[in-house]
């Protein structure tokens, strides 16, 4: 399981997990440990992958090829939100308060196995394209 701290300058960081994702859309993202969580979180999450995803670009691109690939990669009986940072769970109710979130209330998203080999640039249209060319008339 891979856990993401999604920050964001100003208000609380919030925490998503996914399954597993392809190696390709992990590569070089920040790994920080748990520091300053309860120690039963370190048993859930020995590594955050910390993104901020909406003041850094490097980590906004990140996140848009994660959530691009989540959405084709769940199952339909899966329900996802607009906005896949919004089903992340916040720490704390607000930025002041001290954090309340258990590891058992960040959201788990199943990504298939079969589907953490595919390269998250092709998408079934993109292979669509693929076909061979229609002969001349």
């Amino acid at each position: 399981m891979q856990v993401f701290r999604l920050v964001q300058p100003g208000v609380v960081d919030k925490v998503i997990a996914f399954d597993e994702l392809p190696a390709d859309l992990i590569h070089g993202i920040t790994k920080r440990e748990p520091a300053g969580l309860p120690r039963h979180w370190r048993d859930f999450a020995p590594m955050f992958f910390v993104l901020d995803y909406v003041t850094t670009n490097n980590d906004k691109e990140k996140w848009e090829k994660i959530k691009s690939f989540v959405r084709r990669a769940v199952d339909p009986s899966v329900r996802l939100m607009d906005k896949l940072e919004d089903m992340a769970a916040p720490m704390a109710p607000n930025a002041k308060d001290a954090l309340d979130l258990e590891p058992e209330g960040v959201p788990v998203i199943p990504i298939p196995e079969k589907l953490t080999s595919v390269a998250p640039e092709e998408s079934e249209s993109e292979a669509a394209v693929k076909t061979p060319k229609s002969r001349k008339q």
